[in-house]
């Protein structure tokens, strides 16, 4: 009764106490000591969506629950400030076993039940949220929940039954918005009275077609669809009294293409609201991940008080200045994201990881491929925020220095991949230092191999790779830095010093004598690519075109059509009789796969059993990979060998990882019979992505990843006396992809995620047997086993005596979708063909 007093008395003093059918609030209307309490609920989930239907597979949901409190205390003009506070915040699984559980972690804040400390934001009586100041010393998570709740007041008045398109700024990011007003009835007792009071009903609606930028810069319009849709009910007396937001946002490309994902587009609110838990995913290798958010905020109840009803009210007063963090909603919302990394991972776990990922590194089976790579993912994503922590790695840097054994490299491999995913100044200079300048050789080879996939934007890592090419501590690195230079510089902006090398070994290399160095020039060129070599004509002034060497002259071709996608040919070879074979293999769906292709070329003239008997036997092998919309090369390799006119063609080889060429090798001269297997082990990440965005109350973090284990064998085996030459390929790759969307709220992580691995490999081989007038085709497949897992976790930490010894428990897993595929080996094709004119 004393509350319905007060505002009656609010409502008579500001005369706004005579309410009729035509009265609507066109705009807010501010008072100092207008207090408002609003009920608080919020749902948001992880789940797959089906790149089909657009349905969604099971997955897990987060709740909350609680209090909102705001309390005008200034007024300037059309703008006002207001304190809000979050009292008893709760939060749950979404699951029918579980209880709500206090969001507080602190002392003090368990015995009061508010969220931490008070924020201060300001509104326009037009009703968008100018600024919002934060404690810095508040939690981040706490800083997060207020943010999202203080998002759900921001909103556009416009004229009553009006709709306009506005430029748009929140905690989701810089868009355009459909806005529209129009009125709405309800009755409220006021005193003793029923009265009929109008409402001023504003619905605002987005989608991702209208955004310029997101708080997280990473993000780009292109990789995910979005829809948003929120209703605001603001009160006749010029207050917001209610309102309701509902958001779904999937990840459907990791590229940079545009997002495709047309059932998307016909997605429906309100069935998404009344969705089943329990639904059951379909093929896994069709979805993509997403998040469907709703909150509301109601019961807004309007009270005057002349002094603060609640003592926090005045926290904000003792601030010290450099205590405070201001910015909009969409500055306050990109501070927030940076502040919840740094919360997010106690340092004993990346320690425990580091432990385990380093006793394996001899020892890394099919088995334990997948769950390594994703150790040393998890590593990245936690050094690229807490750098001051990169002092763990030291001890393992420290030890692979002493290593003399081959045990080192591999370890090595592992170490520098991290750092190599780190592009931050500090893992720069401990690369440089442990790896680059390491006087163990193999130490300093796997971090020129680690180069060409690393994340770094820095002119140094040129310069002490330059270095290695200057003075090469063993014949092999020279030719190893010189590829990993025009990698490097593909993505450095200053990339004038590598240019220059590669510059000068294309021409120094033009003598007929150095024709593995013209072919190691010209792989450096194309690792370099359009952004240093941006006009192909300055690629073709070097006249490899025109090398006393056939050898070259292929691998220029070769090169032009990989790196500058040029159609570019050049007079053959006299080979009238030849077969050749391409096959393609494809595993998994629309949205997660590899696709495995392998070419087997044979051509001859017809001078079989004969000196002037010309051949040339190739193949080539690769493996794209496929996840969430981007679809990228992981593999490539080829092989060839032959003669023509008694004189050797390329006979030589060369790999590709993730576009770059990390390889070159020669087979061989003509000579004695010779039967040869070249091994080659490398493990490279290959891309990740990390998007974070608030979706109604609370960020969620879609994170994916693809990286691969590579174990290449080339095998070659020719016999000059028997005119028999053959070549073959075996690049098995082990595929290891992962995608998540995980919500944190401090006291419970819930997420769903996609985890797997595909180990295949299309071995082509082609030989001539030119004694027996006899050539041969073969592709071959090798499987290893194959998994991939959907399945959602819920973890929630656990405190003794309600406060002490806070210790995350055990996560809780559902398994929705369990793919696996045994090993297998088969020939998928395989013929002989004599050599005879018209021959088939």
């Amino acid at each position: 009764m004393y509350q319905k007093f007060c505002l009656l008395v609010v409502f008579v003093l500001f005369g706004l106490a005579a309410f009729s059918e035509g009265q609507v609030a066109t705009q807010l209307v501010f008072r100092v000591g207008w207090e408002t309490v609003y009920n608080v609920r919020a749902n948001l989930d992880a789940k797959g969506m089906n790149a089909v239907d657009g349905k969604r597979s099971a997955g897990t949901t987060s709740s909350l629950t609680g209090n909102m409190r705001i309390r005008c205390v200034q007024v300037s003009g059309d703008t006002a400030s207001f304190v809000m506070i979050v009292s008893d915040a709760k939060v749950g699984d979404g699951t029918s076993n579980s209880d709500f559980a206090v969001l507080v972690d602190s002392g003090k804040d368990k015995l009061n039940k508010h969220l931490g400390e008070p924020v201060v934001f300001s509104q326009k009586n037009t009703g968008e949220i100018v600024s919002v100041s934060f404690n810095h010393k508040d939690k981040a998570y706490y800083k997060n929940v207020k943010l999202g709740l203080i998002n759900s007041l921001h909103t556009k008045l416009v004229p009553l039954g009006a709709t306009q398109t506005i430029q748009d700024r929140d905690v989701v990011g810089d868009h355009k918005s459909q806005v529209s007003s129009s009125a709405a009835f309800f009755t409220e007792m006021i005193g003793e009275e029923m009265v009929t009071v109008q409402a001023n009903n504003v619905q605002k609606t987005f989608d991702q077609t209208g955004f310029s930028a997101f708080p997280d810069p990473d993000l780009k319009p292109g990789n995910i669809k979005l829809q948003a849709d929120t209703k605001t009910r603001v009160h006749s007396a010029g207050y917001i009294q209610s309102a309701t937001v509902n958001q779904v946002v999937a990840m459907v490309n990791i590229g940079s293409g545009p997002a495709a994902l047309e059932a998307f587009d016909k997605l429906d609110m309100a069935s998404l609201l009344q969705e089943s838990v329990k639904r059951q995913a379909a093929d896994p290798t069709d979805l993509f991940l997403s998040s469907f958010g709703s909150m509301s905020i109601g019961g807004g109840l309007l009270t005057y008080n002349e002094m603060p009803s609640l003592e926090i009210f005045n926290a904000h007063l003792s601030w010290e200045e450099e205590e405070i963090v201001s910015g909009d909603l969409f500055e306050s919302a990109a501070y927030v994201q940076k502040e919840l990394l740094k919360e997010s991972l106690p340092p004993i776990e990346i320690e425990e990881t580091l432990k385990s990922i380093f006793e394996e590194a001899d020892a890394m089976s099919q088995e334990k491929t997948a769950q390594t790579i994703k150790n040393l993912e998890h590593v990245i994503n936690y050094l690229s925020v807490k750098t001051e922590d990169l002092s763990l790695l030291v001890p393992h840097l420290e030890f692979i220095q002493s290593e003399e054994e081959e045990r080192s490299e591999e370890v090595a491999g592992l170490v520098l991949y991290i750092l190599a995913g780190i592009n931050r100044e500090e893992s720069a200079q401990m690369f440089i230092a442990y790896g680059l300048q390491s006087h163990n050789l193999l130490v300093q080879k796997a971090a020129l191999l680690a180069s060409h996939n690393s994340k770094f934007d820095n002119e140094q890592i040129i310069e002490a790779i330059a270095e290695i090419y200057e003075f090469p501590p063993a014949e092999a690195h020279k030719a190893f830095a010189l590829l990993a230079l025009g990698s490097v510089a593909s993505r450095t902006s200053s990339h004038q010093v590598a240019k220059d090398i590669l510059v000068k070994e294309a021409k120094e290399s033009q003598n007929g004598e150095h024709e593995g160095r013209a072919i190691d020039a010209i792989f450096a060129i194309g690792n370099a690519g359009p952004s240093v070599f941006t006009e192909v004509e300055e690629v073709l002034s070097f006249n490899f075109q025109s090398h006393s060497s056939l050898k070259v002259q292929d691998k220029l071709v070769q090169m032009l059509q990989e790196s500058f996608e040029m159609d570019y040919t050049l007079a053959d070879a006299d080979y009238p009789f030849s077969k050749s074979k391409t096959i393609d293999f494809k595993l998994g769906g629309k949205t997660v796969g590899a696709r495995f292709q392998a070419d087997a070329f044979l051509g001859t003239n017809f001078n079989c059993n004969q000196t002037s008997f010309n051949y040339k036997a190739s193949g080539k092998a690769s493996v794209n990979v496929l996840l969430f919309g981007k679809s990228k090369e992981a593999v490539g390799a080829d092989a060839e060998y032959g003669q023509n006119g008694g004189s050797p063609l390329a006979n030589s080889a060369h790999l590709r990882v993730w576009g770059k060429v990390i390889k070159t090798m020669n087979f061989p001269g003509l000579g004695d019979c010779i039967t040869k297997t070249y091994p080659l082990g490398h493990i490279a990440p290959g891309f990740s992505v990390r998007y974070t965005i608030f979706v109604s109350v609370v960020p969620i973090t879609f994170s994916a990843s693809a990286s691969l284990k590579l174990q290449l064998n080339w095998g070659w085996q020719v016999c000059p006396r028997d005119l028999y030459a053959e070549v073959s390929i075996s690049p098995q790759a082990t595929l290891v992809f992962s995608g998540d969307a995980k919500i944190d709220l401090l006291i419970i992580k819930a997420g769903t995620g996609l985890d797997g691995s595909l180990g295949a490999a299309i071995v082509p081989k082609a030989y001539a047997a030119g004694t027996r007038c006899l050539i041969g085709l073969s592709v071959d497949m090798v499987q290893q086993p194959l998994g991939l897992k959907l399945a959602s976790y819920v973890q929630w930490k656990k405190c003794k005596l309600l406060i002490f010894d806070c210790k995350w428990g055990t996560r809780k897993e559902f398994v929705w979708f369990n793919w696996q595929r045994p090993a297998q080996n088969k020939n998928l094709w395989k013929q002989e063909f004599k050599i005879i004119k018209g021959g088939k």
